[in-house]
């Protein structure tokens, strides 16, 4: 498997689907790829995806499918159909569901399959939090667990927080799989509610494929210009 070259992605969660069409169309040529989440998904549905891919863009469909095997099976044949470019599903799933997911990206992704991203921790959690669900081991070996069991499923990559990219990279080397870290902050730019986060720079030299960040740019005054100065932080343009 070859490793993506790194790529900045907008996060249009929280807008309308007209909002996050136009904020697209301002961004070309600043962002790689466009997140479509689960607000924006149930605003918007199969329709809101379909205007992205015919614009021509790279499309992020972040559901975190997390469900019994046949149903994410099924879901991920779906998805498949749609031209999305990368598809998250929750690692905590399990094994089997992974595997499913894995089969339906093989059986219906023809000559262009939707890339499975298999979400590790949320960057929203910390150890604390992931404690009062019944976890009770160090969220680093946490993370690292899942990585190594959606490798063995099949699954081309994961999301995970920058914090582990240096634990997870001995296994995604390994694997080729491709890197997602949320939790992007510039350094001009204030935490909000995520957990465990970096700077675009600092991502990036540990090994991440595709960064996603969200209100740093949707809130900008000038989105198109907070977009090029990531790229700048990213060693993306000079």
């Amino acid at each position: 498997m070859t490793i993506e070259r790194a790529k900045l992605c907008v996060a249009l969660d929280a807008l309308s689907p007209d909002d996050a069409v136009a904020m697209g169309l301002s961004l070309k040529g600043a962002v790689d790829v466009m997140k479509i989440g689960l607000g924006l998904y149930a605003r918007g549905g199969n329709d809101i995806v379909a205007r992205f891919v015919d614009q021509g863009f790279s499309v992020f469909l972040d559901l975190k499918l997390h469900d019994i095997p046949s149903q994410v099976g099924d879901a991920v044949g779906v998805v498949a159909g749609l031209g999305v470019s990368y598809l998250t599903i929750h690692t905590s799933g399990g094994s089997e569901m992974m595997r499913y997911a894995a089969q339906a990206r093989d059986a219906h992704g023809g000559d262009t399959p939707v890339k499975l991203l298999g979400v590790s921790v949320l960057t929203s959690l910390s150890e604390e939090h992931l404690g009062e669900v019944g976890v009770q081991v160090p969220v680093e070996e946490t993370v690292a667990r899942r990585v190594e069991l959606a490798a063995h499923c099949g699954i081309d990559g994961i999301v995970c927080s920058p914090k582990e990219l240096q634990t997870i990279r001995p296994v995604a080397d390994q694997f080729g799989l491709i890197r997602v870290t949320p939790g992007i902050r510039p350094k001009s730019a204030s935490v909000g509610d995520q957990q465990r986060i970096a700077t675009p720079s600092d991502a990036i030299a540990d090994g991440a494929n595709v960064l996603v960040v969200g209100r740093p740019i949707k809130n900008a005054d000038n989105p198109y210009e907070a977009a090029m100065a990531i790229r700048r932080e990213m060693g993306l343009v000079s």
